[in-house]
């Protein structure tokens, strides 16, 4: 089937870029940041625009506190300890099932500095 339809390839080739870019990105974060940056990247990266809030993001279906240490390559408590730290600073609410970004810049300013 791939080989006769050009357009499923094109469409496999640029979903295995994609996520060879994403792997690439994450390894370089690993190697290069600490834990609070490399867990505030991957918040900017997961962020999409809230449709109902101009100027705040949201991630939807915000993976377990467990799964995102694995993404970011920490443990569950120092992200529980993360998050907590951005709430208390008023860069971040998190509910059950997603997280809100209202402070998108200082998180920025934590993930790049």
């Amino acid at each position: 089937m791939v080989k006769k339809n050009a357009d499923i390839s094109l469409a496999l080739l640029k979903q295995f870029s994609l996520r060879l870019r994403l792997s690439n990105a994450r390894l370089k974060d690993v190697s290069l940041l600490g834990t609070e940056q490399r867990a505030c990247m991957e918040l900017i990266r997961m962020a999409k625009v809230d449709p109902q809030s101009p100027g705040s993001y949201l991630i939807f279906q915000m993976p377990t506190q467990a799964n995102f240490a694995n993404i970011i390559g920490s443990s569950r408590e120092t992200v529980s300890r993360i998050f907590g730290k951005l709430k208390e600073e008023h860069i971040v609410t998190i509910s059950k099932r997603s997280i809100c970004i209202l402070n998108r810049k200082r998180l920025e300013r934590i993930a790049y500095f």
